[in-house]
């Protein structure tokens, strides 16, 4: 609505008998002169309203002012403008809804952003790298090669930022720049082509290293929680690169663990027990590596004593960690995603990626048993494989009957449909995807899986890939469908 004010003239008699009013107050001289009752002059403008929206609209729709007030059609347009959110905080929201989250007691996966982004400036190290993941993944997810462009942009953006911070020594050590660190590996799993992106993430692992490093014990105790978990991530991280590269895991984690044991959460036995087997296999392992050793024997005496103490962790789990079997007897819409029509389903999600974690585990011991054998073992040694072969098989069936539940169905009236808890997009959970896309990848490059399988392990991790924007996962698709049969 628009007003046009009109100066006060007259009293209303006056105005009536169309006479002038000298405007007297409290009654004019012409009303009192003639007997007439004056209403007085009105002591405020007389305001007229129109209706001008049509006219807003229509100038506005020709570049035109508006004829009353030219500043009101500027605002309006400023205002419609402001509804519709910027790429950039789309790309962080893209993010944040699908890369965060946090399950007890082991943490989760980038926890620590969004207090993390409420903190800092949008346009600092962390917000332009967050933005630049989140485009990454939306580019992958919906094939758009300009956005893909735009995400290197601003990650090149983020690496100028990033150097410039480090060479600042109040920022170096800020919880925005080890942040901003991590992310950036996450950026390379997310955005490269191809197995490299695997390199690519151990470089700003070990950046991520000598930071943590430069930021000493003190970073604990300024806000325990956040550093602990930037820290925890950090560590995995580190664990699952050196499971990868077969190398051991570096001296200065355990110094971190002793700079944050303080602050750490009170963690279960099971979890404590399984880390101290993973961290005793990598060693084995990385010195098999180092030492040049080819020979079955040798390998299969380092190795089996793990394998032992690993089954003996299963054997002590409580009840409360125990899976529950099904097979789909009546097909249904969703079943692509369960393999052989057999699936389990877990507690929770930490119990889940718990028992993945030992499944990995297993199928890494035996696996290197396998290689060994058949490339330098004996005849002898070879026959003898059946026990290292039956339990690659039993783990790789396992890890594919968990893939149901991390995709997000569950059981409800005998049927396998989509469960509530978990956020998820078209049947799929974000958090469940993320965490079971490397034992999954173990899995397909195992020696006893058969084509067939193989085929379908490619399809849910391109599934993955699609939904999340992981070219990673994508890329590890790729490659089980292009890996030839191999010999059991």
């Amino acid at each position: 609505m628009a007003n046009t004010v009109k100066p006060a003239g007259a009293c209303a008699t006056c105005k009536q008998r169309k006479i002038k009013c000298d405007k007297s107050l409290p009654a004019c001289n012409q009303c009192r002169k003639s007997g007439w009752t004056c209403p007085g002059v009105p002591l405020q403008p007389e305001s007229v309203f129109r209706d001008e929206t049509a006219t807003l609209l229509r100038n506005a729709r020709r570049g035109k002012r508006g004829p009353q007030n030219g500043a009101s059609t500027r605002e309006y347009t400023a205002r419609t403008h402001d509804l519709s959110p910027s790429l950039e905080d789309r790309a962080t929201a893209y993010f944040v809804h699908n890369y965060v989250f946090s399950f007890a007691p082991a943490g989760g996966s980038h926890e620590y952003l969004p207090l993390l982004l409420q903190r800092c400036h949008a346009r600092n190290v962390l917000g332009t790298i967050c933005a630049a993941a989140g485009l990454a993944a939306l580019a992958n997810s919906g094939n758009s090669p300009s956005w893909k462009t735009q995400a290197y942009s601003w990650y090149g953006t983020a690496i100028q930022q990033l150097q410039a911070d480090l060479r600042h020594p109040h920022k170096a050590k800020s919880d925005e720049v080890l942040g901003a660190i991590l992310l950036m590996g996450t950026f390379e799993v997310i955005a490269c082509d191809g197995l490299k992106s695997i390199t690519s993430l151990s470089h700003h692992i070990i950046a991520g290293a000598q930071c943590v490093h430069m930021r000493g014990p003190e970073q604990f105790g300024i806000d325990p929680g956040l550093s602990t978990s930037m820290v925890a991530q950090l560590r995995g991280a580190i664990v699952m690169s050196c499971h990868q590269l077969q190398e051991p895991i570096p001296a200065a984690v355990e110094t971190w663990s002793r700079w944050a044991e303080p602050a750490l959460p009170q963690y279960d036995a099971a979890l404590y027990c399984f880390g101290d087997i993973e961290k005793r296999l990598i060693a084995a392992r990385a010195a098999i590596k180092r030492a040049g050793i080819s020979s079955p024997s040798v390998i299969m005496r380092t190795l089996l004593p793990l394998d032992d103490l690993l089954e003996d962790w299963r054997k002590l789990l409580p009840n409360s960690w125990a899976s529950k079997s099904y097979k789909c007897l009546h097909p249904t819409s969703v079943d692509e995603a369960i393999y052989t029509s057999q699936y389990d389903t877990y507690p929770d999600l930490y119990i889940a990626t718990m028992w993945n974690a030992y499944r990995s585990s297993r199928l890494l011991i035996h696996e290197t048993i396998v290689t060994a054998t058949l490339k330098h073992g004996s005849a002898e040694e070879v026959r003898k494989l059946s026990y290292s072969i039956d339990i690659l098989r039993r783990m790789a069936a396992e890890i594919c009957q968990s893939v149901p539940y991390y995709l997000g169905y569950s059981r409800n009236g005998g049927q396998v449909m989509v469960q509530p808890q978990f956020s998820y997009v078209e049947g799929l959970s974000a958090a469940g995807a993320l965490l079971l896309f490397w034992p999954l990848f173990a899995c397909g490059m195992s020696w006893t899986v058969s084509t067939e399988q193989r085929h379908w392990i490619a399809s849910i991790l391109r599934r993955v890939g699609l939904h999340l924007g992981l070219q990673l996962a994508i890329s590890m698709a790729a490659a089980l469908e292009a890996t030839p049969e191999l010999p059991t």
